[in-house]
């Protein structure tokens, strides 16, 4: 019928439970719980809800995603010195401009077949993204001891369900390394995590202007890193375009923001979301929470 073209059509199932959420989202869930529903619902041949895609959000995925790369491969070889022949070497092996080309290609591919993204355009080039990942790698790696990690050979040895400050002391540097609470919900991912003589440093990466609430995602890396290896970081950083910003850890605030997250992931904390026909289904039980 005509009266068809017009209609809003619903998701095709549900989402009543909350199994696994960022940090974010818990933040959407107090804002507004029927929009998180919405978004993670199931939508007939889309899976979940298309989200529109944004510059930015791609850019920064392509940067992150390059240096997670040359970190990690420069830590299988013992963190050679820049311009040495084994650091040469590897970044000839990683092809980075042409990995990024290949790496443009294939969002503008997707881009294209997805139903909100008709005038959607990244019109950056491999080369603009390949001087962010060079700004954001030179300055960090910098700040990395020569030589503190120990090479290794093949993809093998980059086991990541090993002990990450084992690993840590070896290596020197880790990358896009996952952590748990051991007792809360609570998960993460940390960009990049250094050794040093003084002790261990988190570092973030931004591809755009610092905000406020990137200090207290870098305290919750803190507390996770802490927790589950019981190594106290000394520092962490923020490390974007303008240039870094280092903030000490303290174990008092840390303290705190551990009180405070056993609250917030406590279902009886989280508003209540309906099936979509009205009926309540009560408090959302959350299984563990991604940060």
């Amino acid at each position: 019928m005509p009266g068809d073209f017009y209609r809003l059509t619903g998701p095709s199932v549900w989402r009543t439970t909350v199994e696994q959420v960022s940090h974010s989202s818990l933040s959407a869930l107090e804002r507004c719980p029927r929009q998180w529903q919405l978004l993670r619902s199931e939508w007939h041949d889309y899976g979940a809800f298309p989200q529109r895609r944004h510059r930015a959000t791609i850019e920064g995925t392509l940067v992150h995603e390059m240096l997670d790369r040359i970190f990690r491969a420069m830590a299988l070889r013992g963190l050679p010195k820049p311009g040495t022949a084994p650091f040469r070497a590897v970044m000839a092996e990683l092809d980075v401009i042409g990995t990024l080309r290949r790496e443009l290609d294939a969002w503008h591919t997707e881009i294209t077949a997805h139903p909100r993204a008709a005038f959607l355009r990244v019109h950056t080039t491999e080369r603009a993204l390949y001087n962010k990942v060079a700004e954001l790698f030179q300055a960090e790696y910098a700040r990395v001891d020569p030589g503190v990690g120990t090479s290794v050979s093949g993809a093998a040895s980059d086991h990541r369900d090993c002990d990450g400050l084992t690993m840590l002391r070896s290596r020197g540097v880790l990358t896009e390394w996952n952590v748990a609470h051991p007792t809360l919900p609570v998960r993460g991912q940390i960009d990049l995590i250094r050794r040093t003589n003084d002790g261990t440093i988190l570092v973030d990466f931004k591809t755009g202007a610092p905000k406020p609430q990137y200090r207290d995602q870098l305290a919750l890396y803190a507390l996770l890193w802490w927790r589950s290896t019981g190594d106290l970081p000394v520092a962490t950083e923020l490390r974007h375009p303008r240039g870094c910003d280092a903030f000490t850890v303290d174990t008092k605030a840390l303290l705190t923001l551990e009180s405070g997250l056993a609250t917030s992931v406590d279902g009886r904390a989280i508003p209540t979301i309906s099936d979509g026909h009205g009926r309540v289904r009560g408090g959302l039980a959350i299984d563990r929470v991604v940060v």
